[in-house]
């Protein structure tokens, strides 16, 4: 080759090599500078306003709706109920509707939110309800039955009258969360001895039987704890059952032995 030419060929070269050089050392200075670069240009983004907590908790009969914002496209629900944490991945018609109804267990319950990178929360403590036992009217007397010539008047003196003592016991029923009943089979059985002290509350209440599900077991606890029964009963104790279906809840007391 000429060597004119070889030079000419060269100098061809020397754009390109310096614009590819160009282009590395640019593209080194923007992974370097990543993080300032980021800040500098946010400074001229349209800030967004924050919308203020929209997360509400209203009684629905005998549970809770849980109402947040619609339209969210993702979006993730945490129930602190009590003892237990409950998590749940709202599904697009619940997103679309921004309602969701949970039976909590417990009076003390916290919600938060997930949804879209916003997080929101709330906190519920429902009042418990208070069962009230129905106090038997009295009994009417009999009516005095006037004497004939070969019988003595006969009143209410005269009779023996036992008037019924109104029955005070109040015995708590759980209030287990749904998700938990679908999963038994068949019945579970929790038992509680309590021991009644003089004005009619629980002293004391423990377990008793063979083990089962934690969770049942703890939520029988309370109940029992709970409950109240006729001061005459004081010093003595009970065993109440729980029989726990996919239907429902049921308390008795289980006999003597």
């Amino acid at each position: 080759m000429h060597p004119l030419q070889r030079v000419e060929t060269e100098s061809s070269r020397l754009p390109w090599l310096s614009m590819a050089a160009a282009i590395l050392l640019f593209g080194g200075l923007l992974v370097v500078y990543r993080q300032e670069l980021i800040g500098y240009f946010s400074r001229f983004a349209p800030v967004r306003a924050e919308r203020n907590a929209t997360l509400q908790v209203r009684p629905a009969g005998d549970s809770l709706q849980i109402v947040f914002p619609r339209g969210a496209r993702k979006g993730v629900l945490f129930i602190q109920d009590g003892e237990v944490l409950h998590r749940f991945n709202l599904s697009g018609e619940d997103l679309a509707s921004g309602r969701f109804n949970y039976r909590s267990a417990s009076p003390d319950l916290t919600v938060r939110l997930e949804a879209d990178g916003r997080t929101e929360s709330a906190r519920v403590l429902r009042q418990p309800e208070v069962e009230v036992a129905e106090a038997q009217p009295p009994p009417t007397p009999p009516p005095v039955v006037a004497a004939t010539a070969n019988q003595p008047a006969v009143g209410v003196a005269d009779r023996a009258v036992t008037t019924p003592v109104p029955d005070l016991s109040i015995r708590k029923v759980p209030s287990p969360f749904p998700k938990a009943l679908r999963s038994v089979h068949g019945i579970l059985r929790v038992d509680v001895r309590v021991v009644i002290a003089a004005d009619g509350s629980v002293e004391s209440a423990t377990l008793s039987g063979p083990a089962t599900s934690v969770y049942f077991r703890r939520i029988s606890l309370e109940a029992a704890q709970a409950s109240r029964f006729d001061p005459s009963d004081g010093g003595t104790s009970r065993t109440l059952q729980y029989e726990y279906t996919r239907e429902g809840v049921q308390v008795s007391e289980a006999p003597a032995k």
